[in-house]
């Protein structure tokens, strides 16, 4: 068997994933950052506080989902479903009837898809979607709903089931979608936030920016305890923009799993994708370079 560890992101190392998944003799560990923070996820993170972005780690949990297995394929689509354009109320009720297991009264599409799937991954679904509305009832505020994934709202149900540990939702998770390799979370899971200074030292305040047609030049990247008013580092002058975000910059720490499956790879690849987001701040984390080259 060839251990074949692939630093990726969401989408940019998919062709890649999908014909080594296909090779018998390969066994794939994916390692991925999940400071993702844009649409659904951005939402998410901010109901939560203290969760990472679960879009980037879901998509690659379901790289590895065994669509050979006709109830897999189907988990795999009810994972992947996005809310059509829909109104909160509307999201909301949808969720209540996850949660309280009336499944005809769910849209169609998505009765016949967990129709096909277990007993048990539905009770899972069930269980995980209640915990979410829950959380979101009790926060007081108003999500736009309109193309969330529920994968994420499943995700996230998971978190809360889990002691919010983020790296063990990311296991249970995986062996939920009963997946094919492995994939893990570059850190120990502190949630903290990507933002970075263009060339022109203007400020890039999240990583939907990063990621965005506005990021220009990236000069330099770093990872926060927490968002930062994007105004207060305009107010300062240009050439000390750096050094004051480089003294509220924190390092994560290496998620032993991540650095044993590093350690252990025949291979190590180095994905495509928006380097700035799905690559070099994995690089940021505490003892990563020293692991690579070891």
């Amino acid at each position: 068997m060839i251990k074949i560890a692939v630093f990726c992101g969401g989408r940019g190392a998919t062709n890649l994933i999908q014909a080594l998944f296909q090779h018998p003799q390969v066994h794939l560990t994916l390692i991925v950052n999940a400071y993702d923070d844009g649409l659904s996820t951005g939402q998410v993170r901010r109901l939560f506080g203290n969760l990472l972005g679960p879009s980037d780690l879901r998509k690659n949990i379901s790289h590895l989902m065994d669509e050979s297995q006709i109830h897999i394929k189907f988990l795999k689509l009810v994972i992947e479903y996005r809310f059509s354009p829909v109104t909160e109320p509307d999201a909301v009720l949808l969720l209540n009837n996850l949660y309280t297991g009336q499944w005809d009264k769910l849209p169609q599409e998505v009765h016949q898809l967990i129709s096909y799937i277990t007993v048990s991954k539905a009770e899972k679904i069930r269980l995980w979607s209640g915990l979410f509305l829950e959380r979101y009832r009790a926060s007081g505020k108003v999500l736009d709903f309109t193309d969330f994934s529920l994968g994420n709202i499943l995700f996230s149900g998971c978190f809360l089931d889990h002691q919010q540990d983020f790296n063990r939702t990311v296991k249970a998770f995986s062996e939920f979608c009963e997946i094919k390799g492995t994939v893990l979370n570059a850190t120990l899971g502190e949630p903290l936030v990507l933002v970075g200074l263009r060339k022109d030292s203007s400020f890039l305040p999240d990583e939907a920016s990063i990621v965005g047609p506005e990021a220009g030049d990236i000069q330099d990247l770093y990872l926060l305890e927490t968002y930062i008013d994007p105004q207060v580092v305009q107010d300062l002058p240009a050439e000390t923009r750096h050094d004051y975000l480089s003294k509220l910059a924190r390092t994560p720490q290496l998620n032993p799993e991540a650095k044993a499956a590093i350690l252990g790879a025949d291979i190590v690849i180095y994905g495509p994708g928006t380097q700035h987001s799905s690559l070099f701040p994995t690089y940021l984390t505490d003892e990563m370079g020293e692991t690579l080259v070891s």
